[in-house]
């Protein structure tokens, strides 16, 4: 995460304390964008391709030492007004 850290974005991250879904799922991660056009592009918009080739690598090593993992679901919200 450290490495790949953007200007604009809030990160967060937990896990599930009252059990597991049907896949398996344990953890869970939110990433909040700073406009709309970055949060449709999502993360490769916003990074130059050494800046992908690097997350990408700390990725695969992450999974490597941390015994994997696997993306079981993911979404988009968004805020359209606020009163």
């Amino acid at each position: 995460h450290s490495s790949a850290v953007r200007k604009g974005w809030i990160n967060m991250y937990g896990r599930f304390t009252t059990g597991i879904g049907p896949e398996g799922g344990s953890h869970w991660a939110i990433t909040g964008y700073k406009d709309f056009k970055s949060a449709m592009g999502g993360s490769n918009a916003v990074l130059t391709e050494a800046e992908r080739s690097n997350r990408d690598k700390a990725w695969n090593t992450f999974r490597e030492t941390n015994g994997g993992a696997k993306l079981i679901r993911s979404g988009t919200r968004i805020l359209l007004g606020q009163w």
